[in-house]
């Protein structure tokens, strides 16, 4: 195994050396959440350069990246030992892993320590278990670093949301709901949550909320017949027509935001929740979520997002809770719309779309990092 990098790389008063290490430096969920992040940073006070081991695709998001970072090296070709070599010859202050454990990930580069910090974000909303790794989280006012229970890694805390989005993210039309094989007059409540994520418990919650409004319809994105059939089965035993379920197919992430704009709620769920897909509807003006309590994740994308469009009230204590949330807000048609309204108009001054903002909290959270304070 490679050596460890020098504890203290950078002089004092020089610019910050940060990596990005991942490989979905392109087309990808991770690259339309950072690109901004990667463009706002000061170049007076950082430089930053991209370790990338993932597809070299022709994408416009790809091309974008690539005018995004001082330095751009290709790690695909290269072993671990030489990637962290290569990291480490570079003088790299501080390296932000993208991956965590998602698939494709090469966390044998950050076990090499080839950088004195290393910090885990974004592509993986939990605890990696590497004593390697820090992870920047959300806090009420400024930043911290502590040790808390259950996690390996030390959480480095952001004031408004860990999870950075780009505010120059292109808003497609929105489509007929015909077009997507939704009826134009229902309630749409949206999951578009991995078909892992499904639980009896909120499944059950929603239909239940269902039956009392008849006009609603439930949209997941559920790409595997035998589970649509199983969710349409488990609808009939609760006694809820099994038409009122209709399924998304795959779309490219522009057709993606574009049809979450029909939707009227977005739906999260416990024990594992939304990450990307609980701020995508808010980032395309589409609908609200209504979002039970985190009890694992404090950093829940969706949980915090809520916070960070100023609707707190959208966010659930218990499942009892939830459920009678879901229902008021179906017999409520006119305050969905107004949720609606109100992303709309006030998205420019919400801090979730404040990529700016953001870069600038991130930039001073590891400059104290790099220098001990």
């Amino acid at each position: 195994m490679a050596t460890r990098a020098p504890a203290f790389v950078r002089r004092p008063g020089s610019r910050l050396r940060i990596g990005y290490l991942s490989s979905d430096l392109h087309d990808h969920a991770t690259a339309h959440l950072a690109a901004g992040l990667f463009e706002r940073h000061d170049r007076s006070t950082t430089e930053i350069c991209a370790y990338s081991y993932g597809i070299a695709d022709a994408s416009a998001m790809r091309a974008r990246l690539v005018r995004g970072f001082d330095r751009w090296v290709d790690l695909a070709d290269m072993s671990d030992d030489a990637a962290a070599n290569r990291i480490r010859n570079d003088g790299i202050d501080v390296l932000v892993e993208l991956k965590g454990h998602t698939v494709g990930n090469r966390l044998g580069i950050v076990c090499r320590r080839p950088a004195p910090i290393q910090i885990h974000y974004l592509g993986f909303p939990g605890t990696l278990g590497l004593d390697a790794i820090s992870q920047p989280c959300r806090r009420r006012g400024g930043h911290s670093c502590r040790r808390r229970g259950r996690l390996q890694e030390t959480l480095l805390r952001m004031p408004h949301c860990y999870q950075v989005n780009d505010d120059r993210r292109a808003l497609p039309a929105v489509p007929a709901r015909s077009a997507l094989g939704l009826p134009d007059e229902a309630i749409v409540l949206a999951c578009f949550n991995q078909t892992t994520k499904l639980s009896r418990a909120f499944f059950r919650l929603w239909v239940q909320a269902m039956r009392e409004v008849p006009r609603s319809v439930l949209w997941l994105y559920v790409p595997h017949e035998i589970t649509q059939r199983n969710l349409r089965r488990e609808a009939e035993r609760e006694g809820l027509d099994p038409a009122r379920i209709v399924f998304a197919p795959n779309a490219p992430n522009e057709a993606h935001i574009a049809r979450l704009r029909t939707a009227d709620l977005s739906l999260d769920l416990l024990p594992y929740g939304s990450h990307t897909t609980g701020s995508d509807g808010a980032v395309g003006r589409g609908a609200a979520a209504l979002v039970p309590r985190r009890h694992v994740r404090e950093a829940g994308s969706a949980r915090a997002s809520l916070a960070a469009v100023g609707l707190p009230e959208l966010v659930t204590e218990t499942k009892e809770d939830y459920g009678a949330e879901l229902l008021r807000l179906l017999r409520d048609p006119e305050r969905l719309r107004g949720y609606k309204h109100y992303l709309d108009i006030e998205r420019g001054r919400l801090p979730l779309f404040d990529t700016e903002g953001f870069t600038r909290a991130w930039e001073r959270m590891l400059i104290r990092l790099a220098d001990g304070s």
